[in-house]
């Protein structure tokens, strides 16, 4: 019954009751600090561990709020950051897009003016030959009035010993026609025209007359360049999504198209000077091959022989055998196409490939080898 007893009187006491009421004898005070000691002794240190978690946890607690405003300001500056970086994307795309227009821009400049050089090339060609014709036609209109007045003087030469006997008559007759004539004499021998470009030449450009058998001379025009030398002989100009040469097979025999313009110059013409002569071709600014001859018109204007190629020839299919199609003739072979009337220009067409060059320009020239 003590420690009941004993626990009493000190739960008494912390709850505050009169001092009076609290006094214990020392025989009771020992019993109760016998009794006490262990059951305050934990409750004490129990506090004291609480109140170390405590002090741990608002330590914690303060911790845990600095670095929750950091992580805001983290947060605050990882979007303005992604916003900055948005901003500036949108704006290279911008610039990207600018870029991209202005090379756009610049490239159809390019062309334009690659264009214009060509007309403008043309343009000199055209004023140089006029010039020329210009020349002949003054020393013709010389040579003809000098003509004319020997013819004047010759005649009245003649009227005026006809008053005289035949026989002096008939002799000056013969005189004024010697002095007539005399001129003509004294003229330079008509030079043979060439059946060939110039191997070489100053100008980009110029424009003999080509003298080929069974055939009236015609004019051609002949480029140079650097690169690749002169003599070559341009036979067909397309430009870029032309339709000047959906033509019939008829007009691509005799040949179309002006001198120093688009033009073909013909298919018979271009038969008799590739079996005349030795020649290469030259397509466009990639393909050229050492040896091209076409065929006759029994042959359909062929590829008979096409060799020694530089660079693949299937872009434009170039393929030895190949006959010479229209949009009036169909020789591509190929029962499901009419190749040249569907891209709307004629060509050498085979049926083993694609027509993949509808709409591109085309640029054929020749060149004499031998």
């Amino acid at each position: 019954m003590r420690l009941p007893t004993v626990f009493l009187l000190v739960v008494s006491c912390a709850l505050g009751f009169e001092q009076e009421s609290c006094y214990l004898s020392e025989e009771e005070e020992d019993q109760c600090a016998s009794v006490c000691y262990p059951i305050v002794k934990p409750l004490l240190r129990y506090f004291e561990v609480c109140q170390t978690k405590d002090r741990t946890n608002a330590e914690l607690q303060e911790k845990y709020s600095k670095i929750e405003e950091k992580y805001v300001t983290l947060v605050e500056n990882y979007s303005k950051i992604k916003d900055e970086l948005n901003k500036v994307s949108l704006e290279n795309k911008d610039l990207q897009a600018k870029k991209d227009l202005e090379f756009e821009k610049q490239k159809v400049q390019i062309e334009q003016q690659s264009t214009r050089i060509i007309q403008l090339q043309d343009e000199i060609s055209d004023l140089k030959k006029s010039c020329e014709l210009s020349v002949l036609k003054n020393l013709f209109s010389e040579e003809l009035e000098k003509l004319q007045k020997i013819t004047k003087s010759g005649q009245e030469v003649i009227i005026e010993k006809e008053n005289n006997d035949s026989k002096v008559n008939s002799v000056t007759k013969i005189e004024a026609t010697n002095t007539t004539t005399s001129p003509s004499n004294s003229e330079k021998p008509i030079e043979i025209l060439p059946d060939r470009c110039p191997e070489t030449q100053d100008d980009m450009f110029s424009y003999p007359e080509i003298q080929i058998p069974g055939l009236e001379p015609f004019q051609v025009r002949c480029y140079s360049d650097e690169k690749i030398g002169s003599g070559w002989m341009e036979v067909y100009w397309k430009h870029e999504n032309s339709e000047d040469f959906n033509r019939t097979y008829e007009e691509y025999i005799n040949g179309f198209g002006k001198l120093w313009r688009q033009k073909f110059m013909g298919l018979e013409k271009l038969h008799i000077l590739t079996n005349w002569k030795p020649h290469e071709v030259r397509i466009g600014y990639l393909v050229q091959c050492k040896t091209f001859v076409v065929g006759d018109k029994s042959e359909g204007y062929m590829l008979k022989k096409i060799d020694g190629c530089i660079r693949n020839t299937e872009k434009f299919d170039l393929i030895q055998g190949t006959k010479f199609s229209t949009k009036d003739r169909d020789e591509d072979g190929n029962p499901n196409h009419h190749w040249a009337k569907e891209v709307g220009f004629g060509w050498w067409v085979s049926s083993g490939l694609d027509y993949n060059v509808k709409g591109e320009a085309i640029l054929m020239q020749i060149r004499r080898k031998d």
